[in-house]
């Protein structure tokens, strides 16, 4: 495994060796998150990726190292022409046991709790599973997805028109409205 130093005010590491960002600093993100104006452009990507210090990916400055995985690119911004910024994909934790499904939902659990009260009222809907990913959906049309599997856990915050886009594509799948291609 590769030495690269963790800040110990970002992860904390477990006796078994499981990586975890700390509260603090997921809230501190989340904060961040929100109060970006949208749409976000590229640059707004940039400094917000260079305001936690990550480093950039030289193949790819919208890939880049994270407070969890220092040692390389583990996070990544999706960004398109139309809307700008669309999301923001992280590790919450990593070195998880994939044969430990109780560590795995305890994280989990422990995740999604803060996550449920940093948003307060804010929080109109929670879908999903511990399967699939859990999303939860705000009243200001931000979406979080939380999940992933194996050895570790993300954490996706999307945009609100990337929100809007996967709302509408749910409703119109909802009322059978897809095209067949759509379905496949």
């Amino acid at each position: 495994m590769d030495q690269t130093p963790l800040n110990p005010e970002h992860v904390r590491v477990t006796p078994e060796g499981v990586r975890m960002m700390t509260p603090s600093r997921l809230s501190e993100i989340l904060d961040a998150w929100e109060s970006l104006t949208w749409p976000a452009s590229r640059a707004d990507a940039a400094a917000f990726r260079d305001h936690f210090g990550w480093t950039p990916d030289p193949r790819e400055s919208l890939l880049f190292t994270s407070d969890v995985v220092p040692e390389r690119s583990s996070s990544f911004i999706v960004y398109n022409s139309f809307n700008g910024v669309a999301c923001f994909d992280f590790y919450l934790a990593a070195h998880l046991d994939p044969h430990n499904t109780s560590q795995f939902d305890d994280t989990l659990s422990f995740y999604l709790n803060h996550i449920i009260k940093h948003l307060g009222e804010r929080l109109q809907n929670r879908t999903g599973s511990r399967e699939s990913g859990i999303r939860l959906f705000t009243s200001d049309n931000l979406y979080y997805r939380i999940g992933d599997g194996g050895e570790k856990i993300t954490l996706s915050l999307n945009s609100p028109s990337e929100t809007g886009n996967l709302l509408d594509f749910l409703d119109r799948k909802a009322r059978g409205e897809l095209e067949d291609w759509e379905r496949e």
